[in-house]
Formats: C-alpha cells, structure tokens, sequence
C-alpha cells in the first residue's frame, strides 16, 4: 500500500489561514513576524519548515483575532 504524502505546513496556512481572511502573503508574513522572502516560499511549499518556523508560525496564528 503506498503511502500518502503529508500536507505541507505552508499549504495550511496558505488555504486555511490566508484565502479565508483575504491577507496577502506579504500582509501574512508581517503578522507573523517574518521576511517576506521566507513566508512565500513557505506558502509556496519550497521552503522545508523546520521546528523552530512552525513554533513561530503557530505563535503568530495563534494571536490573530478570530
């Protein structure tokens, strides 16, 4: 049985976070505290996350108004 590959953390963000609230990724990024550079080639899924973004990834989310 073959083995699905997991989801991206960028590609959460991205469809779960950015699209619903209509941000950009430069305005995503601001938010979150990060370069622009950096959020957009995790959004892009380029970037392989590592423990250290997605605490500060989940820090920044987690402060965002509802």
């Amino acid at each position: 049985m073959a083995m699905k590959k997991p989801v991206h953390p960028g590609a959460i963000v991205r469809d779960d976070c950015l699209k619903p609230l209509a941000l950009s990724i430069s305005e995503g990024a601001r938010r979150l505290g990060m370069q622009l550079t950096d959020s957009a080639e995790i959004y892009a899924e380029i970037y392989s996350s590592d423990e250290e973004t997605m605490v500060w990834t989940d820090a920044g989310l987690s402060n965002w108004p509802e």
